[in-house]
This record gives structure tokens, sequence and C-alpha cells, in this order.
């Protein structure tokens, strides 16, 4: 059973996804700009925090999941929030 799901993992974490690793980080970082932009134009206050946690799964959700932005927004914080609260 470990074998089988080994397998099965090892085709989601091949080392070509590295290649793309620039290339999706340079685009998270744009849509971070934007979202600091958005908040500057608002005059509202910025979490960096929450930001930077934002676009490191951002790129982590496209690179391995191929997700866009929009989807790891919606989804990874529901996964995410709980357990980095009680760690």
């Amino acid at each position: 059973k470990w074998k089988r799901n080994r397998i099965l993992l090892s085709h989601a974490f091949r080392v070509e996804l590295l290649q793309d690793v620039p290339r999706v980080a340079f685009n998270a970082t744009i849509h971070c700009m934007e979202e600091l932009k958005k908040c500057k134009e608002r005059g509202t206050e910025i979490d960096l925090l929450e930001q930077y946690r934002v676009l490191t799964l951002e790129v982590i959700t496209n690179a391995i999941l191929s997700m866009t932005p929009e989807q790891s927004e919606e989804v990874f914080p529901h996964l995410y929030l709980p357990i980095a609260t009680e760690c």
C-alpha cells in the first residue's frame, strides 16, 4: 500500500515542476503587488503577514497543483489556517 501511494505521489512531485517555480513566483508576486495597490488606493491597512502567506500558498498551489490564484485564495485558507493557528 505504501509503495502504491508513493508512486502516485511521485507523479505530483516531479523534478520538472521546479523549472516552473521562478515563473510561478514572478506571476504570484505581480498578483500580490496588484492586491497591495488596491489596498493603497482604498486607503486600507495591509496585513503583510497575511499577504506573504497568500503569496507563498499561491506559488505552491500553482506550481504543484496547477491552481489559479483565485482557486488558491478560495480553497487553501480553509485548509491551511486551522493548522497554522494550532501550531
